[in-house]
């Protein structure tokens, strides 16, 4: 038996990129070989990482509500997390930050209502407030004590309004006390909670509401529903509702997350397949920018931005692991970073305040993990040789300082949120600290007094919506003039090149037509001239041209002559023959066709026949 060994290919240069590419899509990104760009796209945040959750970041002997649905399960802000946990009534478990290891099996939980509690929401300006939305369909505010949740502790404030089971709650991030809920009769809900009176309603969803979500200056709200759209509108006037119609194919929930600083929104959800897939929008047309598959898992995904580094976090429930793409403005839009693995399986996250990093270790980004039995603080950072503050990665950010307050927000003013240094030796953080939750009386439903003052809000709404959308109609007017003037400047270019070209494809032909034509005239004059006289049988040889008026210095007289005569009348042509090496009528009667004189001299064929016919 003869062995024979199969020599080895060397690698391609291709395979040698792909091998030095960090992961496939960093390789899919580079551009082709020769340009400026061909290697991988530099980024200071392409290496953000994380080390996991440590000892001192784990909450144990966590027992979390067993119910399922689309929240988050679990929230956050500088000072405690709280989640729903098992138990009659609707227990909630609301525990500092700061102090991990083994939750006592006796801490007190938050229970108020009579069902599970299915979302909950912590204050954005008050660390001490904490709302709670059940099956029992009431909202309940709360106030935490320092140290945590008493024995026996009711709730401050109680909001009803809702038809059916509180599924999402959310407070605006810039008005003071206003409080967005969904509920299970399609209907989203606004709440002053600062006087806990329902004052604004919208009832436009057909479907079951899956997601809810405000803009970064909470002037518009957004929400994902079963039937596979996404609705965009400022609850002060429901009836300009934006409606973006099957955002994904695929049957299950689908979330959604603003980039403000991009005009983007992206969404995360499922195709056909059932294959999660991510989609980049932009936030001014509604159209889909960018799509990017992900993977076959059916795990629901929930999407996390921090505007401060421009990542995009997606964590997927039941997942292990996280996946970070860096977000642009231009295509391709996003670019991964990495999919660092986490141990234990999702069962709720959040994403602690930016004011609460540790900004000098680099720490740009902090979760809180929740799992089947426990909690786990995970931090993001980005290793810098260089020690101390740096503002490249921690530019302004949010305060937890309102912008509005209830009243102004209801009678049609926007804001900006309030944005705070995070550098050590110039932040300051106590307005945030300083603020104090005060309780109104809400005003009579048979208050004249009140019904007017709402019919004034809603009416100011309404003017300053009128005024903006006149003002964009100017605008898009004007960019519709300029288009169209350019547009009308590629009409008659495109036109002129059309005709352009039409008499490139004509001209050969009108050429060949009249020369033609022309071969025709000959052919027709020389049919009707009259036959040669017999020469006479005497005549020893023909009797040399007559001289005629050739010019001073013409080398070859004879030749002119010839060409110059009755019989041609074609001087001009004698300069070409000269040219193509003919020095007497000899060398033209050695020319023994029409085409020759085509081919070698370039005459047309009715002036060699007539050369010919003078020769003969």
């Amino acid at each position: 038996t003869t062995i024979t060994a199969t020599p080895q290919k060397e690698p391609t240069q291709a395979v040698v990129n792909f091998a030095l590419c960090r992961n496939t899509e960093s390789y899919l990104q580079q551009k082709p070989p020769g340009t400026m760009s061909h290697r991988l796209r530099s980024s200071k945040y392409r290496h953000v990482y994380t080390e996991g959750p440590k000892n001192d970041d784990i909450f144990t002997n966590i027992v979390p509500y067993p119910g399922g649905g689309d929240h988050q399960g679990i929230k956050c802000n500088t000072k405690y997390w709280a989640t729903g946990v098992k138990g009659g009534g609707g227990p909630v478990l609301v525990h500092p930050l700061d102090k991990p290891g083994v939750v006592p099996t006796e801490a007190v939980r938050l229970n108020g209502h009579t069902a599970d509690v299915l979302d909950l929401d912590f204050h954005p300006f008050y660390q001490d407030l904490l709302v709670t939305g059940s099956q029992d369909c009431r909202i309940n505010l709360w106030r935490i004590p320092e140290g945590g949740p008493q024995q026996g502790q009711e709730p401050i404030g109680t909001m009803q309004g809702c038809k059916k089971k509180v599924m999402y709650t959310l407070f605006n991030p810039v008005a003071d006390n206003i409080l967005a809920t969904a509920d299970g009769s399609k209907v989203v809900n606004i709440f002053d909670v600062q006087t806990s009176q329902l004052v604004l309603s919208n009832k436009d969803h057909t479907k079951l509401i899956q997601d809810l979500k405000w803009n970064g200056d909470g002037s518009q709200l957004c929400t994902a529903s079963k039937d596979r759209a996404l609705r965009f509108f400022d609850p002060r006037a429901p009836e300009s509702t934006t409606v973006v119609p099957d955002v994904h194919k695929g049957l299950k929930t689908f979330k959604m997350c603003f980039l403000d600083n991009h005009n983007q929104y992206v969404t995360v959800g499922f195709n056909r397949q059932a294959r999660r897939e991510l989609k980049t929008f932009d936030a001014r047309t509604n159209k889909v920018v960018n799509e990017h598959a992900l993977d076959q898992s059916s795990g629901l995904l929930f999407p996390f931005y921090d505007q401060g580094t421009n990542l995009l976090y997606l964590i997927g429930r039941g997942d292990s692991n996280i996946r970070i793409f860096e977000r642009t403005s231009d295509a391709p839009y996003q670019y991964e970073c990495s999919n660092e693995r986490v141990s234990g399986a999702v069962k709720g996250v959040c994403m602690v305040p930016k004011r609460c990093l540790d900004v000098l270790n680099t720490e740009t980004t902090r979760f809180v993990k929740m799992t089947s039995d426990q909690v786990q603080v995970i931090h993001y950072t980005i290793p810098r040789r260089d020690a101390g503050f740096q503002e490249d990665l921690f530019p302004d950010d949010y305060a937890g300082i309102p912008g509005l307050n209830a009243e102004q927000w209801l009678g049609g003013d926007n804001a900006k949120p309030v944005l705070m240094s995070l550098d050590p030796d110039n932040r300051s953080d106590e307005p945030a600290a300083a603020a104090k939750f005060e309780q109104k009386e809400a005003p009579s439903s048979d208050d004249p007094a009140a019904a007017e003052e709402a019919g004034k809000r809603r009416n100011a709404v309404l003017e300053k919506q009128i005024k903006e959308a006149n003002a964009k109609i100017k605008e898009l007017e004007e960019k519709r003039r300029v288009l169209n003037g350019k547009i009308a400047k590629k009409e008659k270019e495109a036109e002129e090149a059309e005709v352009e070209d039409a008499m490139a494809q004509v001209r050969p032909g009108l050429e060949e037509s009249e020369e033609e034509e022309d071969n025709e005239k000959w052919e027709a004059e020389e049919e009707e001239a009259p036959a040669p006289a017999p020469a006479p049988a005497a005549e020893a040889e023909a009797e040399p041209l007559p001289a005629a008026a050739a010019p001073e210095g013409c080398k070859n007289p004879e030749l002119y002559n010839f060409l110059a005569g009755d019989a041609v009348q074609m001087a001009n042509l004698y300069d070409k023959f000269v040219e193509g090496g003919v020095s007497s009528i000899e060398d033209l009667q050695d020319i023994d066709s029409v085409d020759e004189f085509v081919t070698d001299f370039g005459l047309k064929k009715a002036q060699a026949r007539k050369i010919m016919k003078a020769l003969n």
